[in-house]
């Protein structure tokens, strides 16, 4: 749903685009109040896609890791609500395209949510335990040092 990137035959300008996806970010961001009502499904899921669809534009960089960690956020709402596995799914595929990169901000904490919402998916603390020792792996790879390893 969210891996297929929308293709623009209009005769916008980048910066409708960044107007667009200005406007996109509010929504998301008012939809992610913990008293907003989410509304239909379909159309948080929609506001979900549309924002990916932004990050997706915008390419690499801190501007679409905060994208992607949006989309994600409204899809883990979504879930935390309706409580179908295929959002979380989605919103950890997502967190993990905005932590791609550990230096960029955002992306450790949107690495760290990823993990604890795989956790809860699996409902297997094992499974967050998991994630988050393949980030610090990744992070001390990125600043080339290995953690001393586990105690038995």
């Amino acid at each position: 749903m969210l891996a297929v990137a929308a293709c623009s035959h209009g005769s916008g300008t980048a910066s409708d685009a960044g107007v667009n996806a200005a406007l996109l970010a509010d929504q998301a961001r008012a939809l992610l109040d913990a008293k907003a009502p989410i509304g239909p499904r379909s159309d948080a899921l929609a506001l979900a896609e549309s924002v990916e669809s932004a990050a997706v534009r915008e390419g690499a960089g801190a501007r679409a890791a905060e994208l992607h960690t949006l989309a994600a956020r409204v899809l883990e709402r979504v879930y935390r609500i309706e409580g179908r596995e295929q959002d979380a799914k989605e919103a950890v595929l997502l967190y993990r395209a905005a932590s791609h990169d550990l230096a960029i901000e955002g992306g450790c904490d949107a690495a760290e949510r990823g993990a604890y919402l795989a956790g809860d998916l699996a409902r297997d603390a094992s499974v967050t335990y998991a994630e988050l020792y393949r980030i610090e792996r990744r992070m001390a790879a990125a600043h080339g040092a290995v953690p001393a390893p586990a105690l038995p």
